[in-house]
Parts: structure tokens; sequence; C-alpha cells
């Protein structure tokens, strides 16, 4: 959390010391541990708003301050695998690319205002849901729907379902691209609708495919995503 801090505030001593004409925009990611340690440079959400102009979150755990945050002042009526915060004006929590501009059944999104910040979190990925709060408290997703992916069969039980998530996390990354701990080629829709690029969805699943067939080793495919595991194969 240092580390993230003393680099928060040499880049901003750095761009604030810029003629604000020539001042690049500024954008933040980080996945899992990085997204924890990415948002934990800022203080609240609004100053992470006041100081970036975009943001992509993936699979951050629930153990990040800003996260508990935006959970905790969530709109009314809005699930925790999907929260709704205020009108969806900044912030988008996602699943998949298919909920950037759709808000879950019965709640509707206003304008999409800059800076835009995506949190994506799969309803199976067991690094976002785990909690040491799980040994004592069923939590509010274990009270809603299961979201895709998510066994039918899960209850939460006391100590128990804590073990399973615990358990689950090694092996959440090696899920298909938008399961579990794998945030792949969906990271490329994300980032075409924060940076307000444009593209279609066709040219973001193209542009992920090509950037899987870069980083496939010479003996073998190694796959960001469903979709370019299908190009691939």
């Amino acid at each position: 959390m240092e580390l993230s801090l003393a680099l928060r505030r040499a880049v901003h001593a750095r761009l604030d010391a810029m003629p604000a004409s020539e001042r690049p925009l500024l954008y933040a990611t980080g996945e899992s541990l990085g997204a924890y340690g990415g948002l934990g440079a800022y203080g609240s959400a609004g100053a992470m708003l006041r100081r970036l102009d975009g943001a992509v979150w993936t699979g951050t755990p629930r153990a990040a301050r800003i996260l508990a945050e935006l959970l905790r002042t969530r709109r009314r009526g809005s699930p925790e695998v999907r929260p709704v915060h205020g009108t969806g004006r900044h912030f988008r929590f996602v699943g998949g690319p298919q909920d950037l501009w759709a808000a879950p059944d019965g709640l509707e999104y206003g304008s999409w205002s800059r800076p835009r910040v995506v949190f994506a979190q799969h309803p199976s990925d067991p690094v976002v849901w785990w909690s040491p709060a799980l040994v004592w408290h069923r939590p509010d997703w274990l009270r809603e729907p299961l979201g895709r992916g998510v066994s039918p069969a899960l209850r939460w039980r006391p100590f128990i379902t804590f073990a399973q998530l615990t358990v689950d996390m090694p092996r959440s990354v090696d899920m298909p691209g938008g399961y579990g701990h794998s945030y792949h080629g969906e990271v490329v829709h994300y980032w075409n609708a924060v940076l307000g690029t444009g593209l279609s969805a066709r040219a973001c699943e193209e542009i992920a495919a090509a950037i899987a067939a870069d980083l496939a080793p010479a003996g073998g495919s190694l796959p960001i995503s469903d979709v370019s595991a299908r190009i691939l194969s």
C-alpha cells in the first residue's frame, strides 16, 4: 500500500507541475491485489474521481476500502453482485461486457459521465466474494439470486462457506475467460467504454483475439478469452 501511495504522489506531483494544456489524461487499472493496491492509493471514491480520468478494476477483493464504501452506499434495491451507485453516473459494476450499459432488473442508469470507472466482478470469482466475515455472517450476495456461473447448490453455512471459497481461490485463475478469476478479453470492452473510443463489440473481440494470439506460446495456445479460444483452436 505504501508503494501505491508513493507512486500516486509522484505521478500527481509530476502532472501538477505541467502546464494544464500539456497535461496528459491519467487512467488507472489493476486486477486482484493490484486493484486493492491501486484503490488504496486514494482515500475515497470522490478523491479517486477528482484525480483520475478513468479506471478499470477487475477482480477486486472485498477488503478494498473504496469498494466497501461504494457497496455500503449503493442504491437501495440493487444487488451486491451488481450494485448501482446513484444513477451510475461514474461507476459501473459489471459481470461481463453486456452489463456496461444495462442496469440490473428494475433499475435504470442515467448518462455515464466522465471520469468513468468500471468494477468487473464475476459472480463466480471467489477472490471477489471471499471475506473473513463469511465465517459468521451470510452476505447479501448469498441472500440474492445467484449470479452466472455459480453453482445452484451454493448455500451459506458458518465456517463451511468460508472454507469453500478459500479452497476455490487458487483454482479460479484456471477458468475460461468470463468466469472465476479470469478477466481476459472482456477487458478490451471495458476500456473501450471508459476511454469512449466507440469501437463495436466485434472490433473489441478481434482486438482480444489478436492479443491472445500474440501472447500464445509457440508450443500451444494461451487464450485470454473464450472468444480467442474458439479462434485459436
